[in-house]
C-alpha cells in the first residue's frame, strides 16, 4: 500500500477527511485485506484508526458504496459487495457514464414544458 492506511489522517491534509477514509478503505479492499461479503471493521473501530469523527466516517462509507465498494446494511454493518476484476466506479469511464446520465436527467427536469 501506498502509504500506512491505518494511520491517523492529518486534518490539514489538502483531501477532505472523509475522501481519505473511502481512498483508504478501497486500497484496503482492493488488496484483499478485506473480502467479498465479509463485514468491514466497526464505525467504532474505523474512527479510532483515523482519529476522525464517526460521521467522517460514515460519509467515506457512504462514498464507498456509491463507488460501489460496499453496501450497508442497517443494523447488521458495512459489507464489501466489490470482487477483484470487477470495476468500481472510481474507474473514469463508469464515473463519466453516471456523471453524464446525471447531467442528462438535470437537463430535461429543467427544460420547459
Amino acid at each position: 500500500m501506498e502509504d500506512d492506511d491505518r494511520a491517523p489522517i492529518d486534518p490539514r491534509g489538502y483531501e477532505t477527511a472523509y475522501v481519505v477514509v473511502a481512498n483508504r478503505l478501497e486500497r484496503r479492499i482492493r488488496a484483499g485485506e478485506f473480502t467479498y461479503h465479509n463485514p468491514l471493521p466497526s464505525e467504532p473501530a474505523l474512527t479510532e484508526w483515523y482519529g476522525v469523527s464517526r460521521t467522517t466516517i460514515r460519509s467515506g462509507i457512504r462514498l464507498l458504496a456509491e463507488r460501489g465498494f460496499v453496501e450497508v446494511r442497517p443494523g447488521k454493518g458495512t459489507f464489501v459487495v466489490w470482487r477483484p476484476g470487477q470495476l468500481g466506479t472510481s474507474c473514469p469511464q463508469r464515473a463519466v457514464a453516471r456523471h453524464s446520465a446525471i447531467r442528462r436527467d438535470v437537463v430535461r427536469s429543467s427544460a420547459p414544458p
